[in-house]
């Protein structure tokens, strides 16, 4: 997922207004979590889920278009679309940020969340991560 401008880039605090700090808090092929905390907002964290199609082999420039490989993108893609339906059922804001499939979720959650917050963060486990 290195390499392109997810919701955490719109995030980014310009240090003389703010004290906002930015965690990847998991990272996949798929996606990544993040928390953002602000001081203005001491009561809550901004949870962020973004989920794009993988890139294959993105090292050597080459990509795999064989049969096996798509339909493993396929299947990866519909869970990871399970998963997002799952994250807006549990109160997530979606969004769709790029055209080429960069889809975000975000959710305010309390400063100490339940685990039953988390939970919900927990995502599919697909075959090119």
């Amino acid at each position: 997922m290195s390499g392109y401008i997810g919701a955490s880039d719109r995030l980014r605090p310009k240090q003389e207004y703010s004290e906002e700090a930015i965690e990847v808090i998991y990272q996949n092929a798929w996606l990544r979590i993040l928390v953002a905390t602000d001081c203005s907002l001491s009561d809550r964290l901004f949870i962020v889920v973004e989920i794009c199609i993988p890139r294959s082999d993105e090292k050597r420039g080459c990509q795999d278009h064989s049969d096996e490989h798509s339909l493993l993108v396929l299947r990866g893609m519909i869970e990871h679309l399970h998963y997002l339906n799952r994250l807006a059922s549990a109160g997530f804001s979606l969004q769709i940020i790029r055209e080429d499939c960069l889809w975000t979720a975000t959710k305010f959650l309390p400063i100490n969340p339940k685990p039953e917050d988390f939970k919900v963060l927990v995502p599919p486990e697909c075959p090119l991560d």
